[in-house]
């Protein structure tokens, strides 16, 4: 499943017109890629953070109104940390047939033994894979 965000490309800006535009609604961004370069963006905030309650995952199609549309995957992103409010996102260019490494959520399923016990670690919550995008999209989403 593929998600939609309409996206803006952005000028660097300093800290105060930073946060003029998260005030804004708009969350600031980056998108970055093998062979291409760094684009600075900016998303809606809420559809971004509804999108991250539903679980965040599978390919991300940013809209651009001057050149089409950019398949990504979501990379990173920085919390305030005090208020826990979105600050910036990192995305990844996906190139249709080039090899690429990412990061994939792990999903457990059922009680763990570990639970009857008072202490309960999870050692791993991401899985790094190398592949191709058609092959994560068959595979893993």
């Amino acid at each position: 499943m593929t998600t939609r965000f309409q996206a803006e490309n952005r000028i660097p800006l300093n800290s105060s017109r930073l946060r003029d535009l998260r005030k804004s609604g708009r969350l600031p961004g980056v998108v970055f890629g093998r062979n291409t370069d760094n684009q600075m963006i900016h998303i809606p905030t809420i559809e971004f953070h509804k999108w991250l309650k539903q679980g965040a995952s599978g390919f991300v199609e940013l809209q651009f109104e001057d050149k089409g549309a950019l398949t990504v995957l979501l990379e990173d992103l920085q919390r305030d940390p005090v208020t826990r409010d979105l600050l910036h996102v990192d995305f990844q260019q996906v190139q249709t047939n080039e090899i690429m490494r990412t990061k994939i959520p792990v999903k457990f399923n059922g009680t763990p033994i570990g639970t009857k016990r008072p202490c309960r670690d999870t050692c791993q919550r991401r899985l790094n894979l190398t592949l191709v995008r058609w092959n994560l999209e068959k595979r893993y989403m």
